[in-house]
């Protein structure tokens, strides 16, 4: 008895490889993906005989599927990193970043206020209030190295959420979506 036979598709006609050791079992035909009962031991000798220096389209029972998951799988756990090596970065930089000045910078910078305002009259001090705050148009404001580092730390922890939230949260789907069989 032959060892290979050629399984017709019922849907497409397309040949597909069997072996005797599968009979019995399901395939998937390679053209067209219709599901495929192999006929037991006896309904193979009815089928046509594959010569052994011959090659057929042979579908294995659920190889693709079986290396699609793993590639699947391997890419999510790739992406699952690259999410979370990526958020704690940005996190980390934005906890880095100085928003808030301290307590001596504080205080030093009262202690050039008050001089400034000791040493200039009501008149002086009404003009350069009035000219350096008051009057500048919306927008020319020019903020703080703090001010500026708690919106960048605020962007980042934003970008970084996205990463923590999101990439890992596609990589679920991924991975459960590479163990569902049609």
């Amino acid at each position: 008895m032959a060892d290979r036979f050629s399984l017709p598709c019922p849907r497409c006609t397309a040949s597909n490889e069997v072996e005797t050791r599968q009979a019995g079992e399901t395939i998937s035909c390679a053209q067209c993906q219709q599901a495929i009962e192999i006929p037991t031991l006896r309904g193979l000798r009815l089928l046509h005989p594959i010569a052994i220096g011959t090659t057929a389209r042979r579908p294995s029972a659920g190889a693709g599927q079986f290396l699609v998951s793993r590639v699947t799988f391997a890419l999510g756990l790739v992406l699952l990193i690259v999410g979370l090596a990526g958020g704690g970065g940005l996190w980390y930089s934005a906890a880095q970043l100085e928003t808030e000045p301290s307590q001596s910078e504080i205080d030093q910078l009262n202690a050039e206020i008050f001089a400034s305002i000791d040493q200039s009259n009501v008149t002086e001090f009404w003009n350069t209030w009035h000219e350096q705050i008051i009057a500048l148009p919306p927008g020319t404001y020019q903020p703080s190295e703090f001010a500026v580092n708690r919106q960048t730390a605020r962007t980042r922890q934003t970008v970084g959420l996205w990463f923590f939230g999101l990439v890992p949260l596609g990589v679920a789907a991924l991975i459960g979506s590479a163990f569902i069989r049609k």
